[in-house]
């Protein structure tokens, strides 16, 4: 791992469901390590989908069993602050941006928790904010394309924005 890590960190939660006006600015734990190809990314940007908004009011709780308080937030653009001991492909330092998985949620944080395999490094031609903007509704986006019959090939596309609904990330 890397230098020391703050204890505790400032994060959108809430502490039941609810509608966007019960979220919460918390003092939370920051994520620890608990895989080697962890890594601790301080964040610069995140956005919030649909799937944030359903999930704080209570939408699949049926579905998913939610801790409170639950951090808001699954896409993050940063910078690697730590690492696990098995990562190969990153460096402290290292831009990243990332959808984070539903154990790992948090992004609306000062730091977010992600694995090796997940994590892509924010193009250089991108800002933090466009780059936490593109993970949930590009992967919609792309789940829209691949359920289309016969394929895209040969055909012209075109996208004029993403929007998300994914009940079980």
């Amino acid at each position: 791992m890397s230098s020391p890590i703050p204890l505790d960190m400032l994060a959108l939660s809430l502490v039941k469901h609810g509608p966007p006006s019960t979220f919460k600015i918390l003092t939370l734990p920051t994520p620890q390590f608990t895989s080697p190809d962890h890594f601790l990314i301080k964040v610069h940007a995140a956005s919030i989908n649909p799937t944030d908004v359903n999930a704080a009011s209570g939408t699949f709780k049926i579905l998913i069993n939610i801790l409170m308080p639950m951090k808001l937030g699954y896409d993050v653009s940063g910078t690697i602050i730590g690492i696990g001991d098995h990562v190969t492909k990153f460096k402290i330092g290292d831009e990243v941006f990332t959808c984070l998985t539903i154990q790992q949620r948090g992004s609306i944080a000062e730091y977010a928790l992600t694995m090796e395999d997940i994590l892509m490094c924010k193009p250089k031609n991108l800002t933090h904010e466009e780059a936490a903007s593109i993970p949930m509704a590009g992967m919609t986006a792309l789940q829209g394309f691949e359920k289309i019959e016969g394929g895209l090939e040969g055909k012209p596309v075109l996208v004029p924005g993403g929007c998300t609904y994914s009940p079980i990330l």
